[in-house]
C-alpha cells in the first residue's frame, strides 16, 4: 500500500437554487445530502458512514445525483456529545483504510455541550434536575423535557435565549432507572440526554407504603457480627411483593420475595427459596435478619460481592448479621 496521503475528496456537493426543496432543515440536521458524480462514478454504489460511529447507511443514485437520506442517522445524532458531526461516502465493497472517501461533509449539531446533573435533597423528598447548555440562536423559543422510566413527563418553555434550568420533582416522582432530557425546538427534538438515576437516600416510607404493588427494599450493603460492612455489587438486589406474615410468632414481621433487577428495572433472576422473612428497624433502616422459606440466612459472596442463601456456604463467604436498605418505588412489577 501507497504511503501517500489519499487525494482529496473530488465529488462536489451540489448546491444549485434548484435543489433547495429537496433540503430541509430538521433543527440543525439536514434531512438530506446532495452530490454531483463525474461521468467515471455513475451506475457505481455508494455507501456514507459516520465519522462518529461508525453507523453505515446506503446511498441512492439517479443518474448524476448521489443522494444520502441522513433521518437514520439522527437518533445516534441527538444522543452525541460532539459538536461537529462528520460524514464520508465511499464506494461500496472498498476497504475503508486503504481507499480515501469521494466526498465529506460534517455540521454542527445544536446542544450538543449540553450537561445534565442531578442533585438529591433527602430532607426535602425532591431531586433536582440540573440542565445547561450554550445559548442557541433560534426565533421559535425552545421546550425542555424530562421523561422518567416511570412514565413521568415534565415540560418547561423557554426563552431562545436562555441557556439553564433545573426541574424541581418529587422524589417519589422520580424512581430510580433511566431517564431522558430532550431539547425540543419547535416540533423537532434537536437533542436528547440519556442518564440513570440511581439515588443514594431513601425515600420517606410508612409502614402502608411498603404493601404497595411498586414499593421496594434495595440493599445497599450488610455488616457481619464484629458490624464489618460489606457493600453489595452486580444487579440490585430487592425485596418486593412486600406482605405481612404470621410466620413468626412475636414483633411485627414481614415477607416478601428477593429479584435481582437490571438496569432498567427488569427481572434477570429471583430467589429460588423465596419468601424471605424479615422485621424492620425503622430508625437505622436495617433489617436484623433475612430469612429464607427454608430457614437459611443470607451469605455475603466475598468474590462476587452478591448475597444467597444456602445450607452449605463457602468457608470464606460472610454470615450476614445485618442488613442496609433503602425504600424504592419500583418501575416495573412482576
Amino acid at each position: 500500500m501507497s504511503d501517500q496521503a489519499p487525494e482529496r475528496p473530488f465529488v462536489d456537493e451540489d448546491t444549485s437554487e434548484s435543489l433547495s426543496e429537496y433540503s430541509p432543515i430538521f433543527y440543525g440536521y439536514p434531512l438530506k445530502k446532495e452530490f454531483r458524480l463525474p461521468y467515471d462514478l455513475r451506475g457505481k454504489q455508494f455507501e456514507c458512514r459516520h465519522d462518529q460511529t461508525g453507523q453505515i447507511t446506503r446511498c441512492s443514485v439517479k443518474k448524476d445525483r448521489l443522494s444520502v437520506d441522513m433521518r437514520p442517522f439522527f437518533d445516534n445524532i441527538r444522543a452525541s456529545e460532539t459538536a461537529e458531526q462528520s460524514f464520508s461516502i465511499y464506494e461500496r465493497g472498498l476497504r475503508y483504510a486503504e481507499t480515501p472517501p469521494i466526498a465529506t461533509f460534517s455540521f454542527r449539531v445544536p446542544f450538543a455541550d449540553a450537561e445534565v446533573a442531578l442533585q438529591e435533597d433527602a430532607d426535602a423528598q425532591v431531586t433536582h434536575v440540573h440542565c445547561r447548555w450554550s445559548r442557541e440562536d433560534n426565533p421559535s423559543g425552545l421546550r425542555l423535557r424530562l421523561s422518567t422510566e416511570g412514565d413521568k413527563h415534565f415540560e418547561a418553555f423557554l426563552d431562545a435565549g436562555q441557556g439553564e434550568y433545573s426541574f424541581k420533582v418529587q422524589t417519589r416522582a422520580f424512581p430510580s432507572g433511566p431517564f431522558t432530557v430532550e431539547w425540543v425546538v419547535g416540533n423537532r427534538v434537536a437533542r436528547e440526554f440519556h442518564g440513570l438515576h440511581e439515588p443514594d437516600v431513601s425515600l420517606a416510607f410508612t409502614k402502608d407504603d411498603i404493601f404497595a404493588k411498586d414499593a421496594g427494599l434495595e440493599i445497599l450493603k450488610v455488616t457481619d457480627e464484629q458490624d464489618r460492612e460489606y457493600a453489595l455489587a452486580g444487579p440490585k438486589c430487592v425485596i418486593r411483593n412486600i406482605r405481612p406474615t404470621d410466620k413468626i410468632e412475636e414483633g411485627e414481621p414481614y415477607e416478601g420475595d428477593i429479584v435481582w433487577l437490571d438496569d432498567k428495572g427488569y427481572r434477570k433472576y429471583w430467589l429460588n427459596t423465596n419468601p424471605v422473612r424479615f422485621f424492620i428497624n425503622e430508625d437505622h433502616q436495617t433489617l436484623p435478619f433475612l430469612i429464607d422459606k427454608e430457614g437459611d440466612g443470607a451469605y455475603y459472596d466475598v468474590d462476587e460481592k452478591l448475597l444467597y442463601w444456602i445450607e452449605k456456604h463457602r468457608r470464606e463467604d460472610i454470615l450476614v448479621e445485618r442488613v442496609y436498605f433503602a425504600f424504592r418505588r419500583l418501575t416495573r412489577a412482576d
